[in-house]
């Protein structure tokens, strides 16, 4: 037990893990070698295999603040934020002095979308230790994903000024400039992160979402070389170890080991978030949803359905298609217009459509889509008022504001029905690109999860491709505007113009040197929409063709 103890302490963490094991295979009823494996386990990431472990040790001995910290660690990064909460409450009573505490429940709070509680929870650990680096980049890191760029920078400026050479700082500072802009910046950041800490893989990974040039290969070298290390990483940065190194490879041509990187990265990111059972479970579902949407909105439905004839000028865009497909390079072009503002992936629509019907189908015809054939002109107009009233909070004075969720797809004749006065965008791409564009990169915890194997992502993009052509068939032809990426990386002036045409806006130079906004971008896109269009994506998939059967055998038909 004392040399697991050592080892722990000068970071032989594995072995650690395996001295705890060997302790218990002895004494399996050791409290110490149970708290002290399930500690090792958290910090390596490993939270499944850590809570069996302090749920032992908390049962024996219940007042000890480390062990409930630790578990609440280990179900927030499981996805129950709500079972960490309580967790790290219990943790702070027990302590209440332990700064490290608040900052864990920050989090969680976050996570359970309480960002008031959260930040609040974050100025009490500074309160406990106001020259904590640490609690200076949480909070900061809070601020930044609420868009708060110019709080956040002050903070990381502070921890830096405290701590130079804080990779967590370094890396948050790089994050925060990214989203703001100022690409050049954050990379120079995130470089001297990797040299405070030349294992910060996610600082690598942020780079290569950025499209900083490997220029000597010196990053893709130690990346190989810390394969050695990985089982000793946190599952998420394992994950993103994948994807950055399929990155790289791939901009040195090595297009057979980058894909073998990039499968490696899905399969963990399946693994960590058991998204095969998910797919299992969600395929049908989308599959029958898909079905009921096209049954019920057909050409007959739209003609016969009232009409909403209440003005009203707020124009939303819907930039609709696949992930990856170039929708935030068009949402970059037209934020670039004085009269847009860039709303960004909104969940606002199918929110209002559940909270008003729920999606899952009683059978009598009250749920969406079903309920929509028997609604009111006033009905319809309260439906598309409250959409906007929720959207138009973020910018009062904008004419036009863009929603790009991708998925708003679904809702194309609900548009056309509660909102006359929107625009669709569908941006179009061969569909390989887009979706071997999806295989190659990680998206927010839940956000796209059936991007991670190949058939089920195939089966996504063949549902979506057969729903839009079932909207080309019944809704009238200037429903939907389809801008194709390949014609407008090919010629950006002509398709430009006919985006603002569309749109109902006059041309404007700006939208041609969109990349010069420095408008917030969240997606994995970042990096692309900061520099001026280019051709290089497109065809992209023909280097892995070889690895990609599954998808070009379900995609045969649409392209």
């Amino acid at each position: 037990m004392d040399r697991g103890n050592r080892l722990a302490q000068t970071g032989g963490l594995v072995d650690a893990l395996d001295c705890y094991r060997r302790v218990l295979s002895i004494l399996p009823e050791s409290f110490d070698a149970h708290a002290n494996l399930g500690g090792v386990l958290v910090v390596l990431g490993r939270f499944a295999e850590a809570e069996p472990h302090l749920r032992w040790a908390i049962a024996r001995s219940p007042e000890q603040a480390p062990l409930h910290e630790a578990l609440g660690l280990a179900c927030a990064e499981q996805g129950r934020p709500a079972e960490a909460e309580a967790c790290l409450r219990r943790a702070a009573e027990l302590a209440p002095g332990n700064p490290d505490i608040p900052r864990h429940l920050g989090k969680a709070l976050y996570r359970l979308c309480r960002y008031n509680e959260a930040e609040a929870q974050y100025r009490r650990a500074l309160a406990l230790a106001p020259d904590s680096p640490e609690a200076l980049a949480d909070l900061a890191d809070l601020l930044r994903r609420e868009k708060r760029f110019g709080d956040a920078e002050t903070l990381y400026r502070r921890a830096l000024a405290l701590q130079p050479k804080q990779a967590a700082a370094l890396y948050g500072m790089g994050h925060c400039l990214a989203e703001a802009g100022r690409v050049a910046e954050a990379c120079d950041h995130l470089e001297r992160a990797i040299a405070s800490r030349p294992d910060y893989i996610d600082a690598y990974y942020r780079l290569t979402l950025l499209g900083r040039p490997d220029a000597t290969g010196a990053w893709l070298a130690r990346l190989e070389a810390l394969a050695q290390r990985l089982a000793t990483l946190p599952t998420q940065q394992q994950v993103h170890y994948w994807f950055a190194l399929g990155k790289l490879r791939e901009d040195a041509r090595r297009y057979n080991d980058a894909f073998a990187a990039y499968a490696a990265g899905n399969r963990a990111e399946r693994d960590a978030h058991h998204l095969d059972e998910y797919a299992a479970r969600q395929e049908p579902l989308d599959e029958r949803f898909n079905q009921r949407i096209a049954a019920t909105f057909t050409a007959d439905m739209l003609r016969a359905a009232p009409q909403v004839r209440k003005h009203d000028a707020r124009v939303p865009i819907f930039i609709v298609g696949m992930p990856r497909s170039g929708t935030t390079l068009v949402e970059a072009i037209l934020a670039a217009h004085p009269s847009v503002h860039a709303g960004g992936e909104m969940r606002y629509l199918p929110e209002t459509l559940k909270a008003a019907f729920g999606f899952d189908d009683p059978g009598d015809h009250t749920a969406y889509p079903e309920v929509v054939p028997a609604l009111t002109q006033d009905a319809l107009w309260k439906l598309g008022a409250a959409y906007l009233d929720r959207v138009w909070r973020q910018a009062p004075g904008a004419s036009h504001i863009t929603d790009k969720l991708t998925g708003n797809y679904l809702h194309a004749g609900m548009i056309r029905l509660a909102l006359p006065q929107a625009k669709i965008v569908h941006v179009v791409r061969d569909p390989l690109d887009a979706c071997f564009s999806c295989f190659a990169n990680v998206f927010e915890r839940g956000s796209v999860p059936y991007t991670y194997e190949l058939g089920t992502l195939g089966r996504y993009c063949a549902r979506y491709l057969e729903l839009m052509r079932h909207w080309r068939r019944v809704l009238p032809a200037d429903a939907v505007l389809d801008v194709r990426y390949e014609e407008l990386v090919a010629d950006p002036d002509a398709q430009i113009r006919r985006l603002l045409g569309y749109v109902g806006l006059p041309w404007d130079p700006k939208c041609l040197a969109f990349h010069a906004n420095r408008h917030a971008v969240r997606t994995v896109s970042l990096g692309q929409v900061r520099r001026p269009i280019y051709r290089s994506s497109v065809a992209r998939w023909e280097h892995f063709q070889t690895h990609l059967g599954p998808l070009i055998a379900i995609l045969s038909g649409y392209r």
